[in-house]
This record gives structure tokens, sequence and C-alpha cells, in this order.
């Protein structure tokens, strides 16, 4: 292996793990831990592959199969380092909003009290129409919410969990 090889690696891995960032982030609705892995396995092996075909080492698997484990490692690293970089902003949080069915307890929301806070609108329209929802707020909204995170809410006759995230 030559310097270039490693280096090629490495920049794949990560390109891969930014690239799978960006796609993770897209697929709202089927966000979870296996969708990361699987994300991050495609996205590297693809690369890995078209890399290897180019530098004509396809078919030298001594080589390729060290090399794709690396890319992948690499770009679960690099996934990893840039989601909590992104999680450690102090203007942001995260709020997740789930229609639930079997939640005890819940709270009302008025329309006066959903007119204060647009982005819980926001969040509990995407949620009624694909069942969950993730959006990004300001720090300062996280105060708006009051004692509403971590709570059951009904919003025109349903219900919905509210969770909030703050790095």
């Amino acid at each position: 292996m030559n310097f270039r090889h490693i280096f090629a690696t490495l920049a794949l891995g990560v390109f891969s793990g930014l690239l799978a960032f960006l796609i993770i982030n897209e697929l709202e609705e089927i966000r979870g831990f296996s969708t990361l892995l699987i994300t991050i396995m495609l996205v590297s092996l693809t690369l890995s592959i078209a890399y290897h075909q180019l530098a004509g080492r396809l078919k030298d698997l001594r080589v390729f199969i060290p090399s794709s484990l690396t890319i992948f490692a690499v770009a679960l690293l690099t996934f990893t380092l840039y989601l909590g970089f992104a999680l450690m902003s102090e203007y942001t949080a995260y709020l997740f909003v789930e229609k639930t069915e079997n939640a005890t307890d819940c709270i009302e929301l008025t329309e006066t009290q959903i007119s204060k806070l647009p982005f819980l609108r926001e969040a509990l329209e995407k949620a009624k129409a694909k069942e969950k929802a993730i959006i990004e707020i300001h720090t300062d909204d996280v105060e708006n919410l009051g004692g509403i995170y971590g709570k059951c809410v009904i919003y025109r006759g349903e219900k919905y969990t509210i969770n909030l995230a703050v790095p």
C-alpha cells in the first residue's frame, strides 16, 4: 500500500460519513440506528467499489476488504463526530413529536397556546401527516414550551407525545 491509497481511503471514509449524514438528514420518517448503519455501509461500499474499480484493484480482495472496512469505520467516525458537533450548537434544540394512541393524562392544546408556538404547530402538522416529526428549533423556543415537552398533548382531536433534545 502506498501513501496515495491510504490518503484516498481516509478521504473516501470522511466523504462517506458526510454523505451519509446528508442522506439520513433527509430521511426523517425512517430515521433510526439500523437505517444509519445500512446507509453508511451502502455509501462507503459504493464509493469503495468505485474507487477500486478505477484503480484496477477490485479483484484483489487482500486490498479491497481491509480498505472497504477502513472506509466504513472512518465514515462511521466522521458521521458520529459531525453529529456530535451539530448537537453541541448552543443555538438549537430538536423537537420530537409523535402520534400516540395509548397515552393518558394528555393536555389539550388551545388555539391560543398553539398560536404562540408556531414551531410546535409546524411539528404537529408534520406529525399529523407522517406519524412523527423532528424539527430544529432555537433554544429560546424551549423556554416557550413550558411544561409541554415530555408530555402528551391533544391537538385537533389527536394525541401526540412531545419530546425535546437540547445539546
